[in-house]
């Protein structure tokens, strides 16, 4: 992304990468547990269920603006048909009175705010991954994140979850 990027298209893309990474983390947890993940895509936008993963994070719509309002409706209804507690990740910037008032008829209101921190890598990692995360193999995920689906505790001393590249787990 060139650093003329508008702030929305630099929050978009930054949510297009969040929304692959956590897809692709899905479905690790999908083959270790065995039990199916949903994915349904709309443009950019993702509705993600995995009802084996309690995570607002995995049971969440990202990436909805304005002009899907229309779409409210039936994944609120889909989430509650699953008996999951949905979640609509709406970016400061595509949020329209329309959206907020499809939500708001939904029993949606904003509970919290989600950060994402980024920078662009150094030079050498920009292409070459293992300079970037060193010994990451991509099927291999944090085990923080898969503690829901059974994994193993952590192999630190005093059981801290901060997990770096090098500390991870086989998933699978």
């Amino acid at each position: 992304m060139t650093a003329t990027a508008s702030p929305v298209e630099l929050c978009r893309r930054l949510t297009r990468v969040n929304i692959a990474y956590t897809i692709a983390r899905m479905r690790v947890i999908e083959a270790r547990s065995g039990e199916p993940v949903e994915v349904r895509r709309f443009g950019d936008a993702a509705a993600l269920m995995a009802r084996q993963v309690p995570s607002p994070h995995f049971n969440a719509v990202v990436g909805l603006r304005g002009g899907q309002e229309n779409l409210v409706g039936e994944l609120d209804d889909w989430y509650r048909a699953n008996d999951i507690n949905g979640r609509f990740v709406i970016a400061p910037g595509d949020l329209t009175p329309e959206l907020g008032r499809a939500l708001a008829a939904r029993g949606y209101a904003q509970t919290d705010f989600d950060t994402v921190l980024y920078a662009a890598p150094p030079p050498a990692a920009a292409h070459d991954p293992e300079k970037a995360c060193p010994g990451l193999d991509p099927g291999w995920m944090p085990i923080s994140r898969l503690r829901g689906a059974g994994a193993s505790k952590p192999r630190r001393p005093g059981g801290s979850e901060k997990i770096v590249c090098k500390q991870r787990v086989r998933a699978g």
